[in-house]
């Protein structure tokens, strides 16, 4: 009998699927063995086979995702939004400009980021170490990244939807994680994921969950020049990943919440305080015009 190679996919979008030989009611699954190999069940409409050649007509590139045990690892995300003025890589002074999030590990873990993107330009990753005092209260946005506190650093920036980074355990203590484009650009919107197996649950925070002391629009690294060129970029579908786009604008979008949300609380302690003042100004003249007489 001929051979053929499979592909099985999983639908995981709305409206039809690729039309191919190996249709749902074909009669070759009605061979047990081949139902069998294949795990064929006639009423799942979520599943579908693809000869080889018909994946080659419908699909142009294919992406791989790794997933991790929840059970094992602990996952959390942050909306990572580019500036609108500044930011670029460690080439460029304005690169402080770019998101900064802050990284607490209780135990020493291997750690897997991950950067997404709702655009497609060239991104990578810097992991500072960060000496936050004997309280660990101290928690302040890098401004000089020196080579001897760099632990993780991409070496060439990816041009596409995500760019990963994956540190061996690394040890407990405080970390700096610093988003980056090789360019300065504006309007775009991504996410930060950051995974460990540390027995105890690690710590993420943005800027906006932090109070830190404002910082020059200029910063320093005493790293050697990097990342002069991003590679060719991949094919990609028309449009992109619309589902990772989706989720990228959704992040930047909370992300874009969180931070207007602050600056209105931020603006109305400045509010109350002036109120206070103001309030005792006038008590304190109603007490000396009382003294008077």
């Amino acid at each position: 009998p001929k051979r053929v190679r499979l592909v099985q996919f999983c639908r995981g979008w709305a409206g039809p699927r690729p039309g191919g030989r190996w249709s749902l009611d074909d009669e070759r699954w009605d061979d047990p063995v081949v139902a069998k190999e294949c795990g064929f069940r006639a009423k799942d409409e979520a599943v579908f086979w693809l000869e080889l050649d018909e994946v080659q007509q419908v699909f142009d590139c294919g992406w791989s995702c790794k997933l991790y045990d929840p059970e094992m690892w602990t996952t959390q995300r942050r909306a990572a939004a580019f500036p609108d003025q500044g930011g670029g890589c460690l080439n460029q002074t304005t690169w402080v400009a770019n998101p900064q999030f802050f990284l607490d590990l209780p135990h020493k873990t291997p750690v897997q980021l991950t950067l997404t993107q709702n655009g497609t330009h060239a991104i990578g990753l810097c992991v500072v170490r960060q000496d936050r005092g004997d309280d660990g209260a101290a928690v302040e946005k890098v401004v000089d990244v020196k080579q001897d506190r760099v632990v993780g650093l991409t070496e060439r920036f990816v041009k596409g939807p995500a760019v990963d980074m994956y540190l061996d355990d690394l040890d407990v203590g405080a970390y700096a994680i610093i988003p980056m484009t090789l360019s300065p650009v504006a309007g775009t919107g991504g996410a930060v994921a950051v995974s460990t197996r540390a027995r105890t649950p690690h710590t993420l925070r943005g800027e906006e969950e932090i109070l830190a002391r404002a910082v020059s629009d200029e910063g320093t690294s005493s790293h050697d020049t990097i990342l002069l060129e991003a590679p060719p970029a991949p094919a990609l579908l028309a449009g992109g990943d619309q589902e990772a786009q989706s989720v990228a604008a959704l992040y930047g979008l909370i992300g874009d919440l969180w931070v207007e949300a602050f600056g209105l609380q931020l603006r109305r302690d400045a509010l109350l305080g002036r109120y206070k003042k103001l309030y005792r100004a006038k008590w304190e003249q109603a007490q000396r015009r009382l003294a008077a007489g």
